[in-house]
Parts: structure tokens; sequence; C-alpha cells
């Protein structure tokens, strides 16, 4: 009797093998969350440079790092997301807690718009008063050594205290990411740029935030090309699964393509600053000048290929260097590189002056 219950039990409980989880069915719900959230980050970024700078009377250059701040800070904390994710409350959660974040983001952003009260009252920019405040140490005797050092530094500890030597290889891929990034989020610039040419094309004025479209774009379709087309016919010709690009590789193949795209965003700068003072519009920052803004679109688009090799290489480089248990780490080092290049980019928005955008897409080019 005992047995035939227990054998009826069994047979009510589901087995874990027949119970199908994952798999391509769940490709819709991540692809449809990643493209919302990227609709809202890539329609709200370059935008909010002229929010800043029309409601809010910010110069170009306190508009840009506080965009640099803004983009370091979000991606910065994804590593204690992804510390939660894989040690505490698992993906599906955090995901959900994230998007909930986002979401609460963008409303509070929006009732900043919509709200008069919440924005700073009519007041003249250019003035020549300046409130400044000196940095006071209240108590020397504790918060300063005799040697001159803060007595609380910030944590210091070997590579052995807390990675594995896995984990250690990727500290020199993931630096040279932070180059790259610090190419790819100058991006508020050339909205700025934009806004100072000539948008229309076939009829149509494309709006000045919407260059990163065509980094999109130029991101979507090469990686199309590369997966159907061109990766089968080098594993065809070398005899390799992966046609020889190894993520290495493509780290590698990734890396010079921003200095490039830089290089022709110096010349292109230098032609429209030009053209500017002929037209008289040197004085006039929201003058437009006779320059079409195809101009722009060669460097956006070597961005986009830059991005397709680096970006892409890297994750997998990752993924390939830490355990599973640690997949979203691995993610979230790559966001957390592109925090660090956002808080070293911010340094070249300082340099957005009269005459300086060449000059900083120069410094890009030789940094």
């Amino acid at each position: 009797m005992e047995n035939t219950i227990a054998e009826e039990k069994m047979i009510l409980i589901p087995k874990d093998k027949d119970r199908k989880k994952g798999g391509l069915r769940t490709m819709p719900f991540i692809i449809v969350n990643e493209a919302f959230e990227r609709v809202a980050s890539y329609g709200l970024m370059p935008n909010m440079i002229f929010y800043l700078m029309n409601n809010y009377r910010l110069e170009a250059a306190n508009g840009s790092t506080i965009l640099f701040l803004w983009s370091a800070m979000s991606n910065g904390l994804s590593i204690f997301g992804a510390f939660f994710s894989d040690s505490f409350m698992g993906r599906y959660l955090v995901i959900s807690l994230g998007s909930f974040c986002s979401l609460l983001g963008m409303i509070l952003l929006w009732l900043t718009a919509m709200i008069p009260q919440l924005q700073p009252p009519p007041c003249d920019r250019f003035t020549d008063t300046c409130l400044n405040r000196a940095c006071i140490i209240i108590d020397p005797d504790r918060d300063v050594n005799l040697n001159g050092s803060a007595s609380n530094p910030w944590r210091l500890c070997t590579v052995d205290q807390v990675v594995t030597e896995s984990s250690a290889r990727v500290i020199p891929i993931w630096t040279t990411g932070i180059l790259m990034h610090i190419n790819l989020n100058q991006n508020s610039f050339a909205t700025l740029q934009a806004n100072t040419m000539d948008r229309n094309i076939l009829n149509f004025e494309l709006p000045a935030g919407s260059l990163n479209v065509f980094l999109v774009l130029t991101l979507t379709i090469w990686l199309t090309f590369y997966d159907r087309i061109l990766l089968p016919l080098l594993a065809r010709f070398t005899g390799r699964p992966r046609g020889g690009l190894s993520p290495k590789v493509r780290i590698g193949i990734g890396l010079p393509v921003p200095v490039a795209a830089r290089a022709m965003s110096a010349v292109v700068e230098t032609i429209r600053r030009k053209t500017a003072i002929e037209e008289g519009l040197e004085d006039e920052p929201d003058g437009v000048v006779n320059m079409s803004l195809v101009w722009l679109l060669p460097p956006i688009i070597l961005l986009g290929l830059a991005e397709a090799f680096n970006s892409i290489g890297q994750i997998e480089f990752y993924y390939s260097q830490f355990p599973k248990s640690m997949s979203t780490i691995a993610v979230a080092l790559f966001t957390f590189g592109t925090a660090v290049a956002d808080l070293i980019g911010e340094w070249f928005g300082g340099c957005c002056g009269q005459g300086y955008i060449q000059g900083r897409e120069g410094g890009l080019v030789v940094k």
C-alpha cells in the first residue's frame, strides 16, 4: 500500500528533465526588453545636451561633463548589479528590478520637463558674479596621517586576493576597451556640430540627435554580414570554426578604427569652423553653416565598425575567461570599463570652446 502511494506521488510530480526552460522561446522577450532600453537611451542621451543648454542654461562644456558623469555612474553601477545577480537575487529578479528603476528614472526626468517648479528660474547666464567655497579639513588629527596621507585610503589588495588567475588576464584587454570607449563616448559634440549644419537629406530634415541611428545601423548591418557571410567564408578557407578571427584578433582590429574616425572628425570640424568664419557665423552658436550633415556620417560609421569589432570581441573574451557562475560579472566588467572611459572622457569636455573642438578631436587621435 505504501509503495502504491509513493508511486502515485512520483507520477504526479513532474520530472525536471521533462521541463523545458530557456532556449529560443526566451529570445523574443530578451530582444524586446533590450530594444526598448536602447530606444530610450539612444534617444535620450544625444538630446540631453540641448535640454541642459536650453532649459538649465548650461554651457556646452558643463553640459557634456554632466552627461559623462551620468553615463559613468550608470555603467559603473552595473558591477554591483552583476554581483547581486550572481550571488543573491538571480538574473530574472535583477532584470525586473533594473527595468523598474529605468522606468522610474525616465518618469522623474519627464516630470522635471513638465513641471515648471522643478526647473531653475530665468536668469542671465552671462555674469561676472562668482561664489566659491574652499575645501576645509575639519579635524586634521583624525583625517590626515603624520606623513600627509589620508587616514582612510581606498582599500588596496593584490590580484590574488580578489580574482582568480584567469580573471587577472582580463585586465590588459579591459584597459584597451577603456581607450576605445573614450572615443566612442564623445558623440554629444557631434550632436552640437550637427545642430549648426545643414541637416536636409532628400527633402527631409534629420534631427541633430539622430546621428546615433547611423552608428546602430552600421553595427547591425556589419554583424549580420560578418555572421552570415564573412565568417562562413573564412571558416571554409582557413579550416577553423571562427575563421581565425579570435576575440583578441577582433579586439585588435577595432582599436585603430576609432583613431581614424577621430582624425576624420578633426578634419570635418576644421572645415566646418573655417566655413563658419567665412560666413560670419563664428560668434553665433545657433547659426547654420552651408555644410551638409553628410560630412559627419563617415566618422560615425567608422565608430560603428569599431564597436562591432572591439566591443563584441571583448564580451566574448570575458565570457571565455570567467567561469559560468560569474558570467554576469563578465558583462558588467565591460560596462564598468565604459564608466571609467566616461570619467576620463569628461576631461575632454572642458576643451569645447571657440576653436577647440578640432583640438579635442586631434587630442583623441594622439591619445
